[in-house]
């Protein structure tokens, strides 16, 4: 039997075949991404009351921007980037009035009480 000199040699058929498992893969990663981008709805805006508990600094990519440190009704503390102005009219321990987006939170227009 005669060895034909132009067959692919078996490294040459896993190469291609690891190839196209990677491609396919690949795509459909980004078929799931697309899918779940596609079909997610926006949550609904929630608003609710918070207390100040602490604020500071937090860097960016356009630099330092200011952050507000808040207990929600909910007992999470969480830290939130806010406009310049915010810091100087909140105190510690005012309730501040907050928007949730699902899990984001931003201030509202009415900062502190």
């Amino acid at each position: 039997m005669a060895v034909d000199p132009f067959a692919p040699s078996l490294s040459d058929r896993l190469r291609s075949g690891l190839g196209l498992a990677a491609f396919l893969l690949i795509a459909a990663v980004l078929a799931f991404v697309v899918y779940f981008a596609l079909i997610a709805e926006e949550k609904p805006v929630q608003t609710e009351t918070a207390e100040v508990i602490g604020y500071g600094m937090g860097a960016g990519y356009s630099g330092n921007k200011p952050l507000l440190k808040v207990m929600t009704a909910r007992g999470d503390e969480r830290s939130i980037s806010v406009e310049p102005g915010v810091l100087e009219s909140c105190q510690v321990g005012d309730e501040v009035l907050l928007h949730r987006q699902g899990v984001n939170l931003t201030v509202a227009a009415r900062m502190c009480e």
